[in-house]
């Protein structure tokens, strides 16, 4: 089974993005929380599926969301 391994970096701007929309409003954090899941699902389902960019990092992008 494939894990996915976060950059202390990136693991910190989840969380600063979770907390600020938390600040905004609770729907708000938890349609970010909604989106990150699935897309780290995607990823794990499909992971030669994304574009290549830097060198060898897939990317994968969040799409916009509204509350």
């Amino acid at each position: 089974m494939n894990k996915l391994k976060f950059h202390p970096e990136a693991v910190k701007e989840i969380e600063d993005a979770l907390d600020w929309y938390g600040t905004q409003s609770e729907e708000a954090k938890e349609a970010l929380k909604k989106q990150l899941n699935d897309g780290f699902q995607k990823i794990l389902s499909f992971p030669y599926s994304f574009p290549t960019r830097y060198k060898s990092f897939r990317v994968y992008t969040l799409n916009l969301f509204k509350v």
